[in-house]
């Protein structure tokens, strides 16, 4: 065992998902006395073989680990892992696994939040933010879900183009409305403590409650259920009292010698970001995102032309990111926004069906022309950058 909370030795054929990472990364060899390791990937399945007249090491996958993640130096009975030319004289072919025992490993010290301002003049706030590192498309768990049948190759095309204009699965932020906004589709904490967020973690606190006790409860935060008002307090706080405890470090210049970068910890925060690294909580909300695409938006009706769905005009991927990204940021709009740009392409093609089933041979022409007014004439933020931005990716 090493100090980092893996095991090793397991001998079945397939890595388990978070070690199913790029291959060929190496190791970085910077280490120092105490044996705290800058290494970022360890081999996971290393094999002798032979090739013309001599031996190879070949490395077939690896896991990714943060740096300064202290560990022992003894992974495997006789393997050195930043050592090639120590330790396997007598190493033979193997698959040695790494599995996760317990939440993921963070580092030992803080993690820091930038000081975020939002709004200007006398209405600005400030608050903290923790932008992530694991965009949908970098989700390791997308191989998973395809082969369960929970998700599908075109959910991953459409949620991976996406990521870019969404939050990270480990983001964290509060300085706007809300108390808190964490994760890729940044669901909340309101003003009065209720909110997505809540009814998500009391989901996760349904399928998982030992986890739970873990991440959440044993860090300040309680989640409850009443009458399906979910909500969440932190050490007894909710509602402004938890939003002002929140942010009251991150009021004013954050003094140099806190941070030369105005940057600061805050440990609410800290346990919420530990909890997005969590293997089951990622998988929830990408779940989730899936469910909203294919229960929420696809069957949306728009307005005035309430015989079809937005599933019947979108057959395209592209499509389909583009009502969905705007139903993340303004899901009310989005049957006004859709049926205006219908009557757009009607106006256009006064003869043209209003059934999409009988556009025939050119429905892709039909439906790019749609897409494209919708898609820069939605009303939300930053519409028509957020659809270029989209666009590039297909």
């Amino acid at each position: 065992m090493s100090q980092s909370g893996y095991d090793v030795g397991n001998t079945t054929n397939e890595l388990p998902e978070f070690a199913q990472l790029s291959v060929g990364k190496g190791i970085m060899t910077n280490h120092n006395p105490t044996n705290r390791s800058s290494c970022y990937y360890i081999p996971t399945i290393v094999s002798r073989i032979m090739r013309n007249s001599g031996k190879h090491i070949l490395i077939r996958g690896g896991i990714r680990m943060h740096p300064l993640l202290n560990y022992d130096h003894h992974l495997g009975n006789t393997f050195h892992p930043w050592r090639f030319y120590d330790g396997l004289s007598n190493y033979g072919s193997t698959r040695s696994m790494l599995f996760l025992k317990g939440p993921f490993p963070f580092l030992n010290t803080d993690i820091s939040f930038k000081r975020v301002k939002y709004g200007s003049g006398t209405r600005a706030q400030y608050g903290p933010s923790y932008s992530g590192h694991t965009g949908l498309a970098d989700y390791t768990g997308w191989n998973t879900l395809i082969l369960q049948q929970r998700a599908t190759v075109d959910d991953k095309i459409i949620l991976g183009a996406m990521s870019k204009n969404e939050g990270k699965l480990e983001s964290v932020q509060s300085y706007d409305s809300e108390i808190v906004s964490v994760g890729a589709m940044q669901k909340t904490i309101s003003s009065k403590g209720t909110g997505e967020f809540p009814k998500q973690v009391w989901k996760f606190k349904e399928q998982y409650p030992e986890q739970y006790k873990e991440l959440f409860e044993k860090h300040g935060w309680v989640v409850t259920n009443n009458a399906q008002v979910y909500s969440m307090s932190y050490n007894g706080l909710t509602g402004n009292e938890l939003k002002n405890s929140i942010r009251k470090d991150f009021q004013k210049e954050i003094e140099a010698t806190r941070s030369k970068n105005n940057v600061a910890a805050s440990k609410p925060l800290e346990a919420l970001v530990k909890a997005m690294n969590n293997k089951e909580f990622q998988e929830m909300q990408v779940l989730d995102f899936i469910d909203r695409l294919h229960k929420q938006v696809l069957p949306i009706k728009p307005i005035g032309f309430e015989s079809y769905t937005l599933d019947d005009y979108l057959k395209s991927n592209f499509g389909k990111a583009v009502v969905l990204d705007q139903h993340v940021n303004r899901p009310g709009y989005v049957k006004a926004d859709f049926g205006k740009a219908l009557e757009h392409l009607f106006t256009k093609y006064p003869d043209l069906s209003k059934d999409p089933a009988k556009w025939g041979p050119n429905r892709e022409k039909y439906e790019a022309e749609l897409v494209d007014y919708y898609g820069t004439h939605r009303r939300m933020t930053d519409a028509a950058k957020r659809y270029s931005e989209l666009k590039n990716e297909f």
